[in-house]
């Protein structure tokens, strides 16, 4: 009987040990990084090809252009066109809005069919691209978190991604292996 105990105990050890070495995923997001140096949201307006993302998936999958520009009532208009899973043409428009002005860098975005806003914040930019991080939890149980880089031209400079995939490991602790490539040149520009 001793014996049966004690390698019960052993077992029951064993497997907590074994438990708690099993990554939990993690359902809170992030806190938010601080504005990116020299941060002016004049510099994100115009066009923007996504070269890098996250494997989320999304209504606009491939191809993926942005055009930022001021909208109405102090918003910013955030047109996305693209192709869709099934190769389709697809686009949508979503206004965002400063809602803190200590972090000008974070922006709450409405999507035309969705009731909750959805925080895009700029991790890090320079003059040819740019790294919006989104994130969203539901009191611990789940997140929803996207990332996307993107450049001014269809395709970026190796430099220059590499540096900010350093800034997304760095302030976010997401690894840059996570980040997939989109092939813009198989895209016809629209």
């Amino acid at each position: 009987m001793t014996k049966l105990f004690c390698l019960l105990l052993v077992a029951v050890a064993f497997f907590g040990l074994a438990k708690a070495e099993e990554a939990e995923p993690e359902v809170y997001c992030p806190p938010i990084p601080p504005a990116p140096e020299g941060f002016n949201m004049s510099k994100i307006m115009g066009t923007w090809y996504e070269v890098m993302r996250d494997p989320q998936p999304r209504k606009i999958e491939k191809c993926v252009i942005q055009t930022i520009m001021t909208g109405e009532a102090s918003s910013i208009r955030i047109t996305t066109m693209g192709q869709d899973s099934e190769n389709k043409t697809a686009s949508e428009t979503a206004y965002g809005f400063i809602r803190d002005f200590a972090n000008p860098h974070v922006l709450s975005v409405q999507f035309a069919n969705e009731m909750q806003e959805v925080p895009f914040t700029v991790v890090d930019m320079g003059p040819s691209h740019i790294l919006i991080h989104s994130c969203v939890e539901m009191y611990g149980l789940w997140k929803m978190e996207e990332v996307s880089l993107y450049s001014r031209w269809p395709k970026m400079d190796l430099a220059t991604g590499i540096k900010a995939l350093g800034v997304l490991e760095a302030q976010l602790g997401i690894p840059s292996k996570a980040m997939r490539l989109v092939d813009q040149d198989k895209c016809r520009q629209q």
